[in-house]
């Protein structure tokens, strides 16, 4: 473990910098160590060696020893080219002194070193708080702060530097120690150390370390304006009009505004402004109007003309500015707001608000509570609030106590009703949650959000109509809205147009910077494109935007196992089922993953579990995810099953599977592998050769037709003499790319000295969305053929000599093409040829007791098969789909049997005596050609035979 001896020295080096800024002179060539990913409020930065702060911009490129600053109420969050995520909360100050790269995300960076461990990456704190996380299973961090260096491996954790340069670390995941010329201690996992400067560190057990880290989640602090109405609600004053205005007509305007009339609303407020221009209540009421329109830059010149603005004028004003990006500006004005108008619950509710809006979580918590408190029977807004901050923070319990309280309070309320589907969706109750959500937005026909989430389900259902035209509705009504841009270009990935979907991501991330699920959609785009240290950064990012949100781990553990980091793929995803126990997703790749890497012991515990969770039904993609997982729905479940021989319960699950899902081509899939790995009579004693060859047929045939076209519909096709290893060519593909494979094996011996023979196989597959080809090709030949058991003798007959040849070829073509989103159309074509000859000899009893006869047979058998098929299936929705299915098959089958004998008496018994009769030959032949008629399902024969001829010269 490397330690530094004196740790006072960065900070008088850094105070070195500052002084004497002349004899530091800037490196040209200094590397590039990080990215700004995200900023709110005041943020600067300080180059290596410049004396002045400068103003910070989102994307800005960090380069080695530049120090990053933040003022009060003010955030950053950065992406090192370690994979470090550091987000830095207010009036911090963070050194970025060393970064050693990784070569998953800087490639081009990573050079061969001599050195076996490369050096660690240093981070300095001054001053403030931070949190990290760097699982990156190669690369050690140090971190320094005035009293204490951290010698650090692959950790997630929360650093507290106070004025006086004590230190608390709160250590989440991983492996950490704190060191200074005093003393050293480690932490575990749930504990926080702390050291006073020059004295030894020490450390205590946390009852729940995760509170310490609620600042750096995302809050969305979603609000109706209909939960604002313009009349004042009880125990509440406004402050009078500056002027005198018609009441009634003011009045009228306002109950309009309240029932979601705005174009009457704003009618009657220009019609007071035509006899008081300057009236506040009317100023007041357009600007609201202008905010219900997503016009922000309009309402902010309607409330900023108030002369004497009431609670409704300031609250409307900070949400104004709010909503143009000055969410510090946003705070500052409800602050000094309450001190003008008095803390009331409306007052109260919205410093809350806006408090969590600049991640001062506390803070919020608090005046939400006192706003409930001070009106306990009005406290809707202050509730459905608190639910939202508890779902952020993974307490779905306690938030859907206040959601239930708040809607038993207003059950007409927007918020209310949208907080309880939120608390659905969070239990995966999906019915229940759409309810809930057009409920609000029956009360709220303006509620953006609600359209959002709402829209969330329809595309995570795989309704994609609903899903797009409940989109388009959000589109019209706020255009520019990051949360409805993320989910309109998800929308657009679900119908493979990439173009699209990457300008709405990009216009999301420029609209909200801190909002991380456009990340993870231009994550994905990348991947398609197999650009992999890009969509690595992007899902990174998403991750580091939004730490907590198992669904987004769930996605960086795909990642990470496309790059084939598959050690660090586990662990993301071990840790995404502790932010969510509930989630099925988790469990269902960690199967996967475990199943390529040859684990499935384990593997068939994670598949279960992941079953258990979802209604004991088989799960083929997630509830949660956005990505429609087209990719990974062509995976075989069966496999782990097939390599444990666990053969009979996974034909339980495969059944249960297709009964639930008939439509789902992973159903079909997991079915057919299942029985065709099975054996005749073992595991399942009803499975009969017959039933086992048409039920794989079957199984097989509708998952061709059902299948969704990429790179990976046909690389579930086993080699022959695999079916029961769960086989498989390649890992399993995370995202849909374009991708190509060939897979040959083969075999050449002899038997019994000369006799020759072969197995050769050709299997070539690949496909890029919406497009998927493959070919199989196998080919036997045996020279020394040794199967009498399948020759015809007649009965009670004695084989005595047996030999011939055999040869069999079978060549396969599948094509699928999707000219839309909703439908497929497959082709399949496949042709097989078998020819076998056999002679030998065997002696048969006929009717007469005391005779014999003695033949010799030759055989010969030639059998083709030609199958066609064509279908277009096409999806209206998950209940209801088309099918069209075309299908020949023909199977000539041509028999040649020659058989020639002799035959002869023994008179003995009969009383004659030795009595010499030879043998009298027999001299047969017989032909039958047949061919295989599929009305009867039976073979008709076309037979002709030439009779005995008896010679009886003796």
């Amino acid at each position: 473990m490397r330690r530094i001896g004196w740790i006072g020295r960065p900070v008088l080096l850094l105070l070195a910098m500052v002084l004497f800024p002349g004899n530091l002179e800037a490196s040209p060539e200094l590397p590039v160590v990080g990215k700004l990913v995200s900023l709110q409020g005041q943020v600067n930065i300080r180059r290596s060696a410049a004396a002045q702060w400068e103003a910070a911009r989102v994307g800005q490129p960090l380069l080695a020893g530049e120090a990053v600053h933040t003022g009060p109420a003010s955030r950053a969050a950065i992406l090192c080219n370690d994979e470090s995520q550091i987000k830095l909360n207010e009036n911090t100050i963070l050194v970025l002194k060393s970064v050693t790269p990784s070569p998953r995300i800087n490639p081009e960076q990573v050079k061969p070193a001599a050195a076996a461990e490369p050096a660690p990456s240093i981070y300095q704190i001054l001053q403030g708080e931070i949190w990290l996380r760097n699982k990156n299973e190669k690369f050690r961090f140090e971190l320094e702060t005035p009293a204490v260096t951290a010698n650090i491996r692959g950790t997630e954790f929360n650093v507290q530097v106070k004025p006086d340069g004590s230190t608390h670390v709160t250590l989440l995941d991983g492996n950490l120690c704190l060191i200074n010329p005093q003393g050293e201690v480690c932490l575990r996992p749930g504990e926080e150390g702390y050291v006073i400067p020059g004295q030894a560190p020490s450390k205590r057990l946390l009852v729940q370390p995760e509170d310490a880290v609620q600042w750096v989640l995302y809050y969305p602090g979603i609000i109706s304006y209909r939960d604002l109405p313009m009349a004042a609600l009880p125990g509440e004053g406004r402050i009078p009009p500056g002027s005198p205005a018609p009441a009634s007509l003011i009045q009228q305007g306002e109950s309009a505004y309240n029932q979601g009339r705005l174009d009457e609303a704003k009618q009657a407020a220009a019609d007071v402004l035509k006899q008081d221009p300057g009236n506040g209540r009317a100023l007041t009421l357009l600007g609201w109007v202008s905010l219900q329109r997503q016009a922000p830059q309009e309402a902010q010149g309607y409330f900023q003309k108030v002369r004497h603005p009431d609670d409704r004028a300031i609250i409307g004003l900070a949400l104004a500015s709010y909503r143009l990006g000055n969410v510090i500006d946003a705070y500052n004005l409800m602050k000094a707001g309450e001190q003008k108008v008095g803390p009331t619950p409306l007052m109260r509710t919205m410093t809350g608000y806006f408090a969590l809006m600049v991640g001062r979580v506390e803070e919020a918590k608090e005046d939400l509570e006192a706003a409930i408190r001070l009106q306990p029977q009005a406290a809707v807004l202050a509730r459905s609030l608190l639910a939202q901050i508890y779902l952020v923070q993974n307490r779905k319990e306690t938030a859907g106590r206040e959601a239930t309280q708040a809607l038993a309070e207003s059950p007409d309320s927007p918020l209310a009703l949208f907080s309880m589907g939120l608390v659905q969706m969070a239990h995966f109750e999906l019915p229940g949650a759409i309810q809930y959500l057009e409920k609000s937005l029956a009360a709220d026909p303006f509620f953006v959000i609600a359209y959002v989430y709402l829209a969330k389900i329809w595309l995570g259902s795989e309704y994609l109509g609903r899903a797009q035209k409940t989109i388009d509705q959000a589109l019209h009504l706020a255009p520019g809205d990051a949360q409805v841009l993320s989910l309109a270009g998800f929308i657009r990935l679900a119908y493979r147009d990439y173009s699209r979907a990457f300008e709405l991501w990009n216009r999301a991330v420029k609209d909200d910077p801190r909002f991380g699920e456009p990340h993870l959609g231009l994550a994905i785009y990348y991947f398609r494109y197999r650009e992999f240290p890009r969509g690595l950064e992007e899902m990174l990012t998403a991750t580091l935007l939004d730490p907590r949100v198992a669904p987004y781990q769930t996605e960086l553990g795909k990642a990470l196992y496309q790059v084939r980091a598959f050690d660090r793929s586990l662990e993301v995803y071990d840790y995404a089922k502790t932010l969510d126990p509930k989630d099925p997703s988790p469990y269902f790749y960690k199967g996967i993953a475990l199943t390529d890497l040859n684990r499935p012991g384990e593997a068939v515990q994670e598949i279960n579990r992941s079953i258990e969770l979802n209604d004991n039904v088989a799960m083929f993609r997630s509830r949660s995810l956005l990505d429609q997982d087209l990719a990974v729905r062509n995976y075989s479940l069966a496999k782990s099953y097939q390599q444990l021989g666990l053969n009979e319960w996974a034909y339980s699950k495969a059944v249960t599977a297709v009964n639930y899902h008939p439509c789902e081509s992973s159903a079909h899939l997991f079915l057919r592998d299942v029985i065709a790995g099975a054996r005749v009579g073992s595991e399942m004693p009803f499975l009969t050769s017959g039933l086992l060859f048409s039920t794989a047929s079957m199984e097989a045939a509708l998952y061709r037709v059902l299948s969704r076209a990429n790179q990976a519909t046909f690389s579930n096709v086993p080699l022959v003499g695999t079916e029961a290893l769960g086989f498989t060519t390649q890992y399993t593909p995370m995202f849909e790319m374009p991708y190509g494979r060939a897979v040959v094996s083969g075999g050449i011996g002899a038997q019994e000295g000369r006799h020759s023979l072969q197995d050769q196989q050709g299997l070539i597959y690949g496909g890029a969305p919406g497009l998927a080809g493959g070919g199989f090709i196998e080919y036997q030949d045996n020279r020394g053929t040794n199967f009498p058991s399948a020759v015809a003798v007649p009965p009670a007959t004695t084989l005595d000599s047996f030999g011939g040849t055999q040869s069999f070829l079978d060549v396969e073509g599948l094509a699928k093409w999707e000219p839309t989103v909703h439908g497929t159309l497959s082709g399949f074509v496949e042709y097989a040829a078998q020819k076998t000859t056999a002679e030998g000899t065997y002696r048969q009893a006929p009717q007469y007791p005391y005779s014999t006869i003695n033949n010799t047979f030759v055989e010969s058998v030639n059998a083709r098969q030609q199958l066609y098929e064509l279908a277009y299936y096409h999806r209206f929705n998950p209940q209801a789909a088309f099918l069209a299915y075309y299908c020949r098959e023909e199977y000539p089958y041509h028999i040649v049997r020659t058989s020639t004998g002799s035959s002869t008496m023994d008179t003995t018994a009969f009383g004659l005596g030795p009595l010499p009769i030879p043998s009298v030959p027999i001299s047969a032949q017989a032909s039958s050609a047949q061919t295989f008629d599929r009305a009867s399902n039976n073979f008709r024969p076309s037979s002709t035979f030439s009779y005995p001829s008896w010679d009886n010269t003796a």
